[in-house]
């Protein structure tokens, strides 16, 4: 047999990860419960798929013992691999999807059988019982060349729920480990138990082995038909220098030469939901601490064991087996305690189309899907910002206004809160600012997900999908399939108002064979010549953006090519090309190309930016001189990505929305309680080109709701930290200060009651520049979170800026909107606003607060994440 490996890549949906994306890779687990560790662990055993059946229908999970362990120890920092039977199936990409968002590098066995699946029912007194498939019971490892050198590189080897029963199977891992030092879970199961005696002599043969072995009450009756304790002194008597018992709710005893020590199971805030992961996750907790040479003493091992304790606990406030820290139940925090990316839940039975499919789906996965789990709390969501009803969101697409609405497609999952089973969601708005939410548009199905794009009203019916009188929107949007990995540009149409989609059966129109050419974005040209269709896209990895040209839409033709240029440290992503007029003046026109990368943007990560230059239908040529600088950014923020703007709109009206995160961090922000969450869209943008100083800047108006504002502060001199009341929940913070012979100035927002912490936006005058400082809670989300961001500023003395705030944003427009700053918030503790001079005294000519109390996002009837997509 052979082995393959699974490693992760950051960043969105690249099959190559630049080399500086990769560095980053390891960092960035590190923010979430504990410190990155020197030393790695590799976990050997069962990966599965956990198909439950209950009062609710059939649900499944991505499990398995060694892979939750191994989940687990890369949560609590410690750098794992996983060495597993995986199957290339359905089954065995979800697996590998699970662990790649969970940064766990999987090195599989070939699985002739498939992906092990395990089928767990309720007995008539209410316990489990567990039947699982043929792959399961005949599950085997072996141990290339790459797994041999994983194992001698790390500091733990950790084995639970392997098949000890098989002497070959064990005589092959003893070979593997060699010296290196080992954990043991025996775990068995008895669906999987082939000859009880084979499996204690095997076990056996290995525990003198270990510095660690873990058994439980199930073990000793399974095994022995003996009781813990008895098992635990067998274990000694055998030589085992560590043995942990866990007893469920009684709590765990570590019994070692120092000594024995035991410790109740801890008591946390909430109800125990599933205490399915809490073994796994004391010996996750145990296992983390003897990577880094691990306890001696008696109190030694106390310490450890009631941190494993608090982590069993903790993991029991939530179902599934995923570790959980009692960090992650105080703070609500995605970081550790986010929804399963592997859960799905599936009916017991469902409609069936002729072709034997369910329903309205298109592939096997969604045929097997129930309803998505709601994630997203409205209640501490933002007022102000589209966020989506539930699960995963990232770049919008196909923004487009029709029929006196503006139509929000994005990126989501519509099964789970992890980049995967890619789709489009849709929401609509008459304003811009109220949005109602609509089923999901454009389902993946078996050739691919649905990756960016734009959708075009097809004035003409130059396509023939719809008619003269009622053309169809057509959308373009980039179909990425796994097997073999492409991306090409692909057709969906719709001739009800962009409220279902039907895809064209001709798919791909546009394929040219390589990996990574995505994002299209399709707008009518109209030249001296005549009319006719323009996409722009992108080969990423290469940073180039490719023009072709249609006079139907479905059979294209290339034009043209602009790039590598300008910032090219990560790949390229979502362009856009679009006309604006100089200063509004319509003799005077000017396009802008719009080009994100990842990473490299100006804060780092992900960024966006424009270039300024002419376009004659052919050919887009940019004006190096037109901004002055080397590389003009859209926004200076971390958190501003993806952006592109709405077709169907007056040319004046050229409006942008903008994925509000950073593929830093997206993976690991929460999505379940509180405001901090990764799935939200920046506030629409009004955007036109200016002139500053004799250069072209692209201005960028936001759009939101207009309230009454309250003036807090007027023609005051201000010194040292002067209170304005309250930051705003949500709402706009205008101010006008002049500087006079002071260094600048500090805006604090949300500081608490002694005037420190919050964030903090700072003028330098002498370095003509903004800072944004949201360092403040910043440890508790992400290594990468806590972060300061410059923003070049050279308006004079008196500096005017409009700052919009929401319960996790804060959006800074400055210089009349030519320079913007997007950032994310982390959760603060205090409420107050507060201004004070830097390096001297400022006159605070004015600050005024627009509160917003309830706008934004409401929750709408159905079920939003119905799939409607139907093969044409």
């Amino acid at each position: 047999m052979t082995a393959s490996v699974c490693t992760c890549t950051r960043g969105r949906r690249r099959s190559r990860t630049s080399r500086s994306a990769r560095s980053r890779c390891d960092a960035e687990v590190a923010g979430e419960e504990e410190p990155l560790m020197a030393g790695e662990a590799v976990v050997i055993g069962d990966a599965l798929i956990d198909e439950i059946h209950d009062d609710h229908g059939v649900r499944e999970f991505v499990g398995g013992a060694a892979l939750n362990v191994a989940v687990g120890l890369r949560r609590l920092g410690v750098r794992t691999t996983l060495i597993a039977m995986v199957g290339n199936d359905d089954a065995g990409a979800r697996i590998r999807d699970h662990l790649s968002a969970y940064d766990v590098r999987l090195i599989a066995s070939d699985a002739p059988s498939g992906t092990s699946r395990a089928i767990v029912q309720r007995a008539a007194n209410g316990e489990p019982v567990y039947v699982f498939n043929e792959a399961a019971r005949g599950r085997s490892i072996r141990y290339s060349d790459e797994a041999r050198a994983a194992i001698d590189g790390a500091a733990l080897v950790a084995i639970s729920c392997f098949p000890f029963d098989r002497v070959a199977e064990v005589d092959a891992l003893i070979d593997a480990l060699g010296d290196t030092r080992v954990a043991v879970d025996p775990n068995p199961r008895s669906g999987m138990l082939s000859d009880r005696a084979a499996f204690v002599r095997g076990f056996e043969r290995m525990a003198p082995r270990a510095a660690l072995v873990k058994v439980g009450a199930d073990d000793a009756a399974l095994l022995y038909d003996d009781d813990l304790d008895g098992l635990r002194s067998r274990l000694r008597a055998l030589g085992v220098p560590a043995v942990l018992a866990t007893a469920g709710a009684q709590g765990a005893v570590i019994e070692t030469d120092a000594g024995t020590v035991t410790a109740p199971i801890s008591a946390l805030p909430g109800p125990v939901i599933d205490t399915v992961g809490a073994g796994d996750a004391t010996l996750a907790a145990v296992a983390a601490a003897l990577v880094e040479a691990g306890p001696t003493s008696g109190h030694d091992w106390a310490v450890v064991l009631r941190r494993a304790m608090d982590v069993a606990a903790a993991t029991c406030r939530a179902e599934g087996g995923l570790l959980r820290t009692p960090e992650s139940t105080s703070r609500r925090c995605r970081a550790v305690d986010d929804p399963r990316p592997g859960e799905q839940l599936r009916p017991e039975a469902a409609p069936r189309r002729p072709d034997g499919r369910s329903g309205q789906m298109t592939s096997p996965l969604e045929s097997t899907l129930k309803e998505p789990r709601v994630i997203h709390d409205s209640e501490l969501g933002p007022l102000l910002h589209f966020a989506p009803e539930r699960n995963w969101m990232n770049d919008p697409n196909g923004l487009v206004f029709h029929k006196g609405r503006h139509h929000l497609y994005y990126q989501c999952n519509p099964y789970g809160s992890d980049h995967a089973h890619i789709s489009w969601g849709h929401a609509s708005s008459a304003d811009l600012v109220t949005w109602e939410h609509h089923p999901v548009a454009i389902t993946a199905d078996d050739d691919g997900q649905i990756f960016s794009g734009s959708i075009v009203l097809d004035v003409g019916n130059t396509s023939g999908l719809g008619t003269d009188e009622s053309p169809a929107l057509v959308a373009f949007y980039t179909l990425a399939s796994s097997n073999p990995g492409r991306q090409a540009q692909a057709l969906a149409y719709s001739t009800d108002d962009g409220m279902t989609w039907t895809k064209y059966s001709g798919n791909p129109v546009l394929d040219r064979g390589t990996t990574d050419f995505r994002d299209p974005k399709v707008f009518r040209y109209e030249g001296a010549d005549g009319g006719y269709w323009v996409m722009v896209a992108v080969e990423a990895v290469d940073r180039q953006v490719l023009l072709h040209r249609s006079d139907d839409l479905i059979t294209w033709s290339f034009l043209s090519a602009f790039g590598p240029a300008r910032a090219v440290d990560g790949v390229w992503e979502c362009p856009d090309l679009f006309p604006l007029a100089v200063d509004g003046d319509e003799s005077d026109v000017r396009w802008v190309l719009l080009i994100s990368l990842n990473p490299g943007g100006v804060a780092g990560g992900s960024g966006t930016q424009y270039v300024i230059g002419h376009f004659d239908g052919v050919t887009f040529t940019p004006d190096d001189g037109a901004t002055g600088e080397q590389v003009a950014w859209l926004d200076y923020g971390r958190d501003c990505y993806a952006g592109v703007t709405f077709d169907g709109l007056a040319p004046d009206e050229r409006t942008l929305i903008a994925w509000m995160s950073n593929w830093d961090y997206a993976h690991r922000l929460p999505y379940t309680d509180g405001p901090l969450q990764s799935a939200m869209m920046t506030l629409p943008r009004r955007l036109s080109l200016t002139t500053v100083d004799g250069r072209l800047r692209l201005r960028q108006r936001p759009i939101a709701p207009v309230q009454d504002e309250r003036v807090v502060a007027s023609d005051v001199l201000v010194g040292s930290s002067t209170g304005l009341g309250a930051t705003p929940t949500a709402g706009r913070i205008s101010l006008r200060v002049d500087v006079l012979d002071a260094d600048g100035f500090a805006l604090r927002m949300h500081a608490d009651n002694a005037g420190d912490g919050g964030v903090v936006l700072t003028l330098d005058r002498a370095a003509q520049s903004l800072t944004l400082d949201r360092r403040s809670g910043a440890e508790g989300v992400h290594a990468l979170f806590g972060s300061a961001e410059v923003m070049p500023y050279a308006g004079g003395r008196t500096v005017d800026l409009e700052v919009w705030v929401d319960r996790a944003s804060v959006e800074v427009f400055a210089e009349g909107g030519t320079r913007v700053l997007t950032d994310l918030i982390a959760p603060q503790g205090g409420r107050i606003l507060s201004i004070e001079g830097v390096g001297g005294t400022v006159r605070v000519e004015r600050i005024a607060v627009a509160e917003v109390p309830a706008a934004g996002v409401p929750r709408a009837t159905g079920d939003a994440f119905a799939g409607s997509t139907t093969p044409r």
